[in-house]
């Protein structure tokens, strides 16, 4: 649970937010200089988020089918390099398929036109998967 008051949007508000909760007074060097696990429980995959990538909190969230259900975020102390050999070191890292939809959209005139979709779905907006795609 994230506590209350706003959700942190960045690296540096969950960092803050991780002090707050080790520390009555927010000061803790290791949430500081914290980086993060981003566990995404449906899919049993994890993304290590540190500085320099400041938009993966937020496709993070994004990807989640419920952010309720699906999310665990861990702070860590160690530098992210270390994270990556300590996960690369016990065989436990992978680099898992991007999921893909192949779309279809009705034309106003000849027939149909398709697209290619990240994700498990299509985007809406007239667009709908082709049965196996």
């Amino acid at each position: 649970k994230l506590g209350d008051g706003p959700i942190p949007w960045d690296l540096e508000a969950l960092r803050r937010r991780t002090a707050s909760f080790a520390a009555p007074n927010g000061e803790c060097t290791g949430a500081k200089n914290a980086n993060f696990l981003l566990v995404d429980r449906r899919q049993q995959v994890a993304k290590i988020f540190h500085s320099g990538m400041e938009r993966m909190l937020v496709v993070y969230l994004r990807s989640l089918g419920s952010a309720m259900e699906d999310a665990l975020i861990v702070a860590d102390p160690r530098p992210a390099d270390e994270i990556h050999q300590a996960f690369q070191k016990s065989h436990a890292f992978a680099e898992p398929p991007t999921f893909y939809c192949v779309c279809t959209s009705k034309l106003k005139k000849g027939g149909s036109k398709y697209s290619v979709h990240q994700g498990d779905h299509c985007s809406g907006g007239g667009w709908d998967a082709v049965d196996g795609g």
